[in-house]
């Protein structure tokens, strides 16, 4: 019975292991992040909302990640230290979603003002 379990442990930790990595695979070309940017950058608020979505997602599984990881750990300090991840991710993730919202929000009312100000300048010099 101990040696099944132990069996059982030791590929619950793989499956784990290589979900983790195929998920950190392919989320290692930030597509998702330079999408965000080039959105954000032209002012395209409903592609920045579907984005920031999408890196939501993204957090999310991490997340589980995580969990799934500090459950199959086998010791303290790696249990500790996927707690650690995951707790960071719940902290930053939407402290890094605002910060990038707030970023595009500034950059369209610097889109607005500066429209603005050439609005008044050619009704100036008309």
């Amino acid at each position: 019975m101990c040696q099944c379990m132990t069996e059982l442990q030791r590929e619950l930790h793989s499956a784990a292991t290589s979900v983790a990595a195929d998920v950190i695979k392919y989320h290692s070309d930030h597509l998702v992040l330079k999408a965000l940017k080039i959105c954000g950058t032209e002012g395209n608020i409903e592609a920045v909302a579907e984005h920031s979505c999408k890196l939501s997602e993204q957090k999310e599984q991490l997340i589980e990640i995580c969990h799934l990881l500090r459950h199959v750990s086998g010791t303290e300090p790696l249990e500790i230290t996927c707690l650690h991840a995951e707790d960071t991710f719940h902290v930053t993730g939407p402290q890094f979603k605002a910060g990038i919202l707030q970023k595009d929000i500034l950059r369209l009312q610097e889109q607005k003002n500066a429209s603005s100000l050439l609005n008044s300048l050619e009704r100036i010099t008309q």
